[in-house]
């Protein structure tokens, strides 16, 4: 019955195709957990939508929050003000040279959100908070909680590698002393936090790995052997023998502009048989791209094909199997989804070596790396040369990821850590 399941109320990023993943493989499992959601962001080609029932309610507490009115916010102000958690707010945002009246609009907004805590988060006797993508505005509601409430912060990767600086450092390093329990992704991230943090974290941190969709996966496997369609794929977008991923996104954070740069310098004998493609289907700022398109009329002797379109899990899958090498080199990263399913393909992946992605070598993943990019030259020359002879790893990678991120040990990990926090 629903009155004895576990409550679980998700706070912070409400992305419906991350989150629908990982709740429902875990009700898949295991049906003792209930899932209440604060705001859902329902996105096109999800695998799941809203009629799974994967959360049982989608609350909005941001309607509680605007609907306050003047004098009332006014009152909650003046009975808040005097608690130490304000005068420590007000003397921080000071101290980033804010005006007094700026200082007393933050402390404002953190009343607001105490009182909504109060009258309607805490009231509904959840068995557990959870919190996603750790920024300082994601972990609001979290300075409120009672000694006794179970909190998980799950920091995402960019939240943690691409965030940093000393307003939200502050704000989240006060807010995760009040967590029970802070996942992350490999140990690298956990390494990250303490540095940042603290270490009197040290023992609040869990390495677990987020559950993926496997229907790209597994569209992978269904057209693995199709060589006419992939053909007719590579056709389509008029590939020539080789093809080289750069990147995955249209975020500028992929550093597409350096790695263009320097593959210039590759021989002629490579450049006329590789194509390199930009997939900028999603993210990405029109002055970005203005300078992608500027740098691509420059280095005009490389074959650079732009994909702008948004293509579904089938498109994505035969991208995968016929990408070659695919090359990962952002400025940050947690753990990328497209660079799994390239070596789930059976293809390889030259990577950043400034990337925390040991937990995949630990696990019988295998890929290469650079520690700058103007090694990136060399290194493809020779991956292109010895394609055949990389078979055999192709075949390990797709074995190793099957154990390692299918949802069959993920969720598992997930359920484990939700019964030992509810206990």
């Amino acid at each position: 019955m629903e009155k004895n399941k576990k409550k679980i109320l998700v706070l912070g990023i409400g992305q419906s195709n991350f989150l629908n993943q990982l709740y429902g493989e875990i009700l898949k499992i295991n049906n003792d957990f209930s899932f209440h959601i604060d705001t859902y962001t329902h996105l096109p080609n999800d695998k799941y939508n809203e009629s799974n029932n994967v959360f049982k309610e989608n609350l909005d507490f941001e309607q509680h929050y605007k609907s306050i009115s003047k004098w009332r916010r006014a009152l909650i102000f003046l009975k808040s003000f005097k608690k130490k958690f304000y005068k420590e707010t007000f003397l921080f945002e000071l101290n980033q040279k804010k005006a007094i009246r700026k200082a007393l609009k933050v402390c404002m907004k953190y009343a607001l959100k105490e009182y909504v805590y109060e009258n309607y988060i805490q009231t509904k006797k959840f068995d557990v908070l959870h919190f996603h993508f750790c920024s300082f505005y994601n972990l609001e509601y979290l300075h409120f909680v009672e000694k006794e409430t179970k909190v998980i912060c799950s920091f995402w990767g960019s939240d943690l590698f691409r965030m940093g600086n000393v307003y939200n450092d502050y704000y989240v390093g006060r807010a995760l002393n009040k967590a029970t329990l802070i996942t992350v992704q490999s140990p690298e991230m956990a390494l990250v936090i303490k540095a940042k943090y603290g270490m009197h974290l040290s023992d609040k941190i869990k390495d677990v790995r987020f559950t993926i969709s496997t229907e790209i996966y597994n569209a992978i496997n269904l057209n693995r052997s199709n060589r006419q369609l992939l053909a007719k794929f590579k056709e389509k977008y008029k590939i020539k023998d080789y093809l080289v991923a750069l990147g995955h996104n249209a975020f500028k954070e992929n550093n597409h502009l350096k790695m263009i740069q320097v593959l210039n310098s590759l021989p002629d004998e490579y450049k006329n048989k590789i194509s390199f493609v930009l997939h900028l289907g999603y993210g990405g700022e029109l002055q970005y791209l203005k300078e992608l398109k500027i740098a691509i009329q420059q280095y005009n002797s490389l074959d650079i094909i732009i994909i702008n379109d948004f293509l579904i899990p089938e498109e994505i899958s035969k991208l995968r199997l016929i990408t070659n090498v695919m090359i990962q080199a952002p400025e940050s990263d947690a753990l990328s989804g497209a660079m799994t399913e390239v070596l789930y393909a059976g293809n390889n992946v030259i990577a950043g070596g400034w990337l925390p992605y040991g937990i995949l070598r630990r696990n019988n993943i295998h890929f290469e790396e650079i520690d700058k990019f103007e090694e990136l030259p060399l290194k493809l020359k020779k991956l292109i040369d010895n394609l055949e002879s990389n078979l055999n790893t192709g075949i390990t990678n797709m074995q190793s990821i099957e154990a390692f991120l299918f949802p069959e040990r993920t969720s598992n990990d997930w359920i484990n850590l939700f019964s030992f926090i509810c206990e």
